[in-house]
């Protein structure tokens, strides 16, 4: 069990923290069952919410558009239904999302920086031993290669942050450390996840984007199923609909 004190000003809660099974297919899977009937809308919410999370210089408005789709996976889970409108209610998180993408900013530019000064130090030290310029060039293909698992290292610990701000209100910082814990307690299973679900986003995208992008709501529907899988279930209700739906039973 881990403490967590609300950014609201509620009362403390507790969080478990589980490990569990993580199938990936088996995740995509129920995610897109979640959807049902929703899924084109869930398709616009995704794109707007992307598009617009990206559209701002230093990702500013990124978090609150993450957090947005969240609640209204939340509200899906809930009634089986949600609204486009929902996608700005992540507004009312705007400080703590963006806390969290600050964070998540900081350390990718940190390691950014020490790879790159690695690499260029390598090139450098390659040529002062006057090395053949094939074997440079070899050497920095295989640097690069080397390079990318630690920058998605970097992201692993964020996979859940987002979702613990839109779910159980948590302040960036601590939104942060809990989603460290829930992927430190389920590593291979998180790893595995998120290599698959690029490596099946990167093939989609070869193909024109349009499969890249009717990927990603399952892609995120399944990593809001992980995120409850692994959390639980929260103590908070989503955004209220427009029209009341009566709960269904879960």
């Amino acid at each position: 069990m881990s403490q967590f004190v609300p950014s609201d000003g509620t009362a403390p809660g507790t969080i478990e923290v589980r490990r569990v099974d993580v199938h990936t297919f088996e995740l995509l899977r129920r995610g897109f069952d979640l959807m049902g009937d929703q899924y084109w809308l869930m398709v616009l919410i995704v794109l707007v919410g992307v598009i617009v999370g990206s559209a701002v210089p230093l990702n500013l408005l990124l978090g609150p558009m993450l957090v947005g789709i969240f609640l209204c996976f939340a509200q899906l889970e809930r009634w089986r239904k949600t609204e486009f409108g929902a996608l700005f209610r992540g507004f009312d998180h705007f400080l703590d999302s963006f806390i969290v993408t600050l964070i998540l900013m900081a350390a990718a530019l940190a390691i950014t920086a020490i790879l790159i000064t690695l690499i260029v130090g390598a090139i450098f030290v390659s040529i002062a031993a006057e090395l053949p310029e094939e074997v440079i060039f070899l050497s920095v293909i295989a640097s690069v290669l080397v390079a990318l698992p630690f920058l998605m290292l970097v992201y692993l610990p964020f996979v859940f942050a987002y979702q613990l701000v839109a779910d159980r209100r948590l302040g960036g910082v601590q939104a942060v450390r809990l989603s460290l814990e829930g992927v430190r307690a389920n590593l291979w299973g998180v790893l595995l996840f998120v290599v698959a679900c690029g490596v099946i986003s990167l093939l989609a995208t070869m193909m024109c984007y349009l499969p890249a992008l009717l990927f990603m709501p399952i892609q995120f529907a399944a990593s809001f199923l992980l995120y409850r899988d692994i959390f639980g279930a929260s103590e908070y209700d989503p955004p209220a609909l427009s029209v009341p739906q009566l709960p269904v039973a879960s």
